[in-house]
């Protein structure tokens, strides 16, 4: 079985006119709704297997704060750009691209991409992530290649 959980990145500060969106930092409230999320994170599931960011200011930020909570070193998230302003399908070829020693991967990026990838693989409509909302959605096979339209389940959703 393989599980994917889809976290939105935390809540960023406005866009500056001296900033480009890429170099977005978090927010103080951004930064403990991560750090909420993360430990509550810790609570449903064991240590993800593979952590992959969106580099991002505003996304990585959010991930280092994740991979703190489950005691992971920064250096061992993989830094992914193409997620950032990623359509919905470049966001379903990075996960079928997951090495299947990967059970459990967790990604982090941005919207609107991540609400329509959790809508995709899980077919559940309702489905909008909120800054630092987040999905699990399990798959009842053992290759990431095959993740597609419907044929996962969400089996948690929360939000800050």
């Amino acid at each position: 079985m393989k599980t994917l959980i889809i976290v939105r990145h935390a809540k960023a500060e406005e866009l500056a006119a001296n900033k480009t969106d890429f170099e977005r930092k978090l927010t103080d409230g951004g930064k403990a709704d991560a750090e909420k999320m993360a430990s509550r994170l810790t609570q449903q599931i064991n240590c993800p297997d593979v952590f992959i960011s969106s580099t991002a200011k505003r996304a990585w930020s959010t991930a280092k704060r994740f991979a703190n909570a489950f005691k992971i070193k920064e250096e061992h998230i993989i830094k992914e750009k193409n997620i950032y302003e990623a359509s919905a399908d470049t966001l379903i070829d990075l996960v079928q691209s997951i090495d299947n020693k990967n059970e459990v991967a967790i990604i982090f990026g941005h919207n609107p991409g991540f609400s329509q990838l959790a809508y995709y693989f899980s077919g559940n409509g309702s489905i909008e992530l909120p800054t630092c909302g987040l999905a699990i959605i399990e798959f009842d096979f053992n290759d990431w290649r095959n993740v597609a339209y419907k044929n996962g389940k969400l089996t948690f959703f929360t939000r800050p």
